[in-house]
C-alpha cells in the first residue's frame, strides 16, 4: 500500500523504543525505497502483472499439449496455476516478510515492465 510505505519512510528512529526496533525500521525503509518507484507507476505495474499472468495462464496448456494428451494438459495447467499461481504465493507472499520479498523482486519487475512498455 503506498500510504503504508509513505508512513514507513516518514518514521524516524526517534519514534522507536529500542535499538533493535530502530535497526528493523532502517531495514524496512531500505525495502520501501526500492518499492516506492514501482508503486508510483501503479497502473503500469498492474497492467504488466496482468499481462504476465495471462501469458503464463495461456502458454502453459499450449506447451503441455505437446507433451501430454489434451485433457491432461488442461487438467495439469489448471492444477498448476491454482497451486503455484494462487495458493502458494498467497500463503508465502502475505507473511511477515512480504516487504523484504517484494523488494527482492523489484529489479525483475522493473525489467519486465520495461519489456512490456511498448
Amino acid at each position: 500500500d503506498p500510504f503504508e510505505l509513505d508512513v514507513l519512510l516518514e518514521t524516524t528512529a526517534d519514534d522507536c523504543e529500542t535499538l533493535q526496533e530502530a535497526e528493523e525500521l532502517q531495514e524496512e525503509q531500505s525495502y520501501a525505497e526500492k518499492l516506492r518507484p514501482l508503486l508510483d507507476k501503479h497502473h503500469w505495474l498492474l497492467v504488466t502483472l496482468l499481462l504476465m499472468n495471462s501469458l503464463a495462464n495461456e502458454a502453459l496448456p499450449i506447451f503441455l499439449d505437446r507433451l501430454v494428451p489434451s485433457y491432461l494438459a488442461v487438467l495439469l495447467s489448471v492444477l498448476g496455476v491454482l497451486v503455484f499461481g494462487e495458493i502458494i504465493p498467497s500463503a508465502y507472499f502475505t507473511g511477515p516478510s512480504q516487504l523484504k520479498i517484494a523488494a527482492k523482486f523489484a529489479p525483475l519487475v522493473k525489467v519486465i515492465m520495461f519489456i512490456f512498455s511498448p
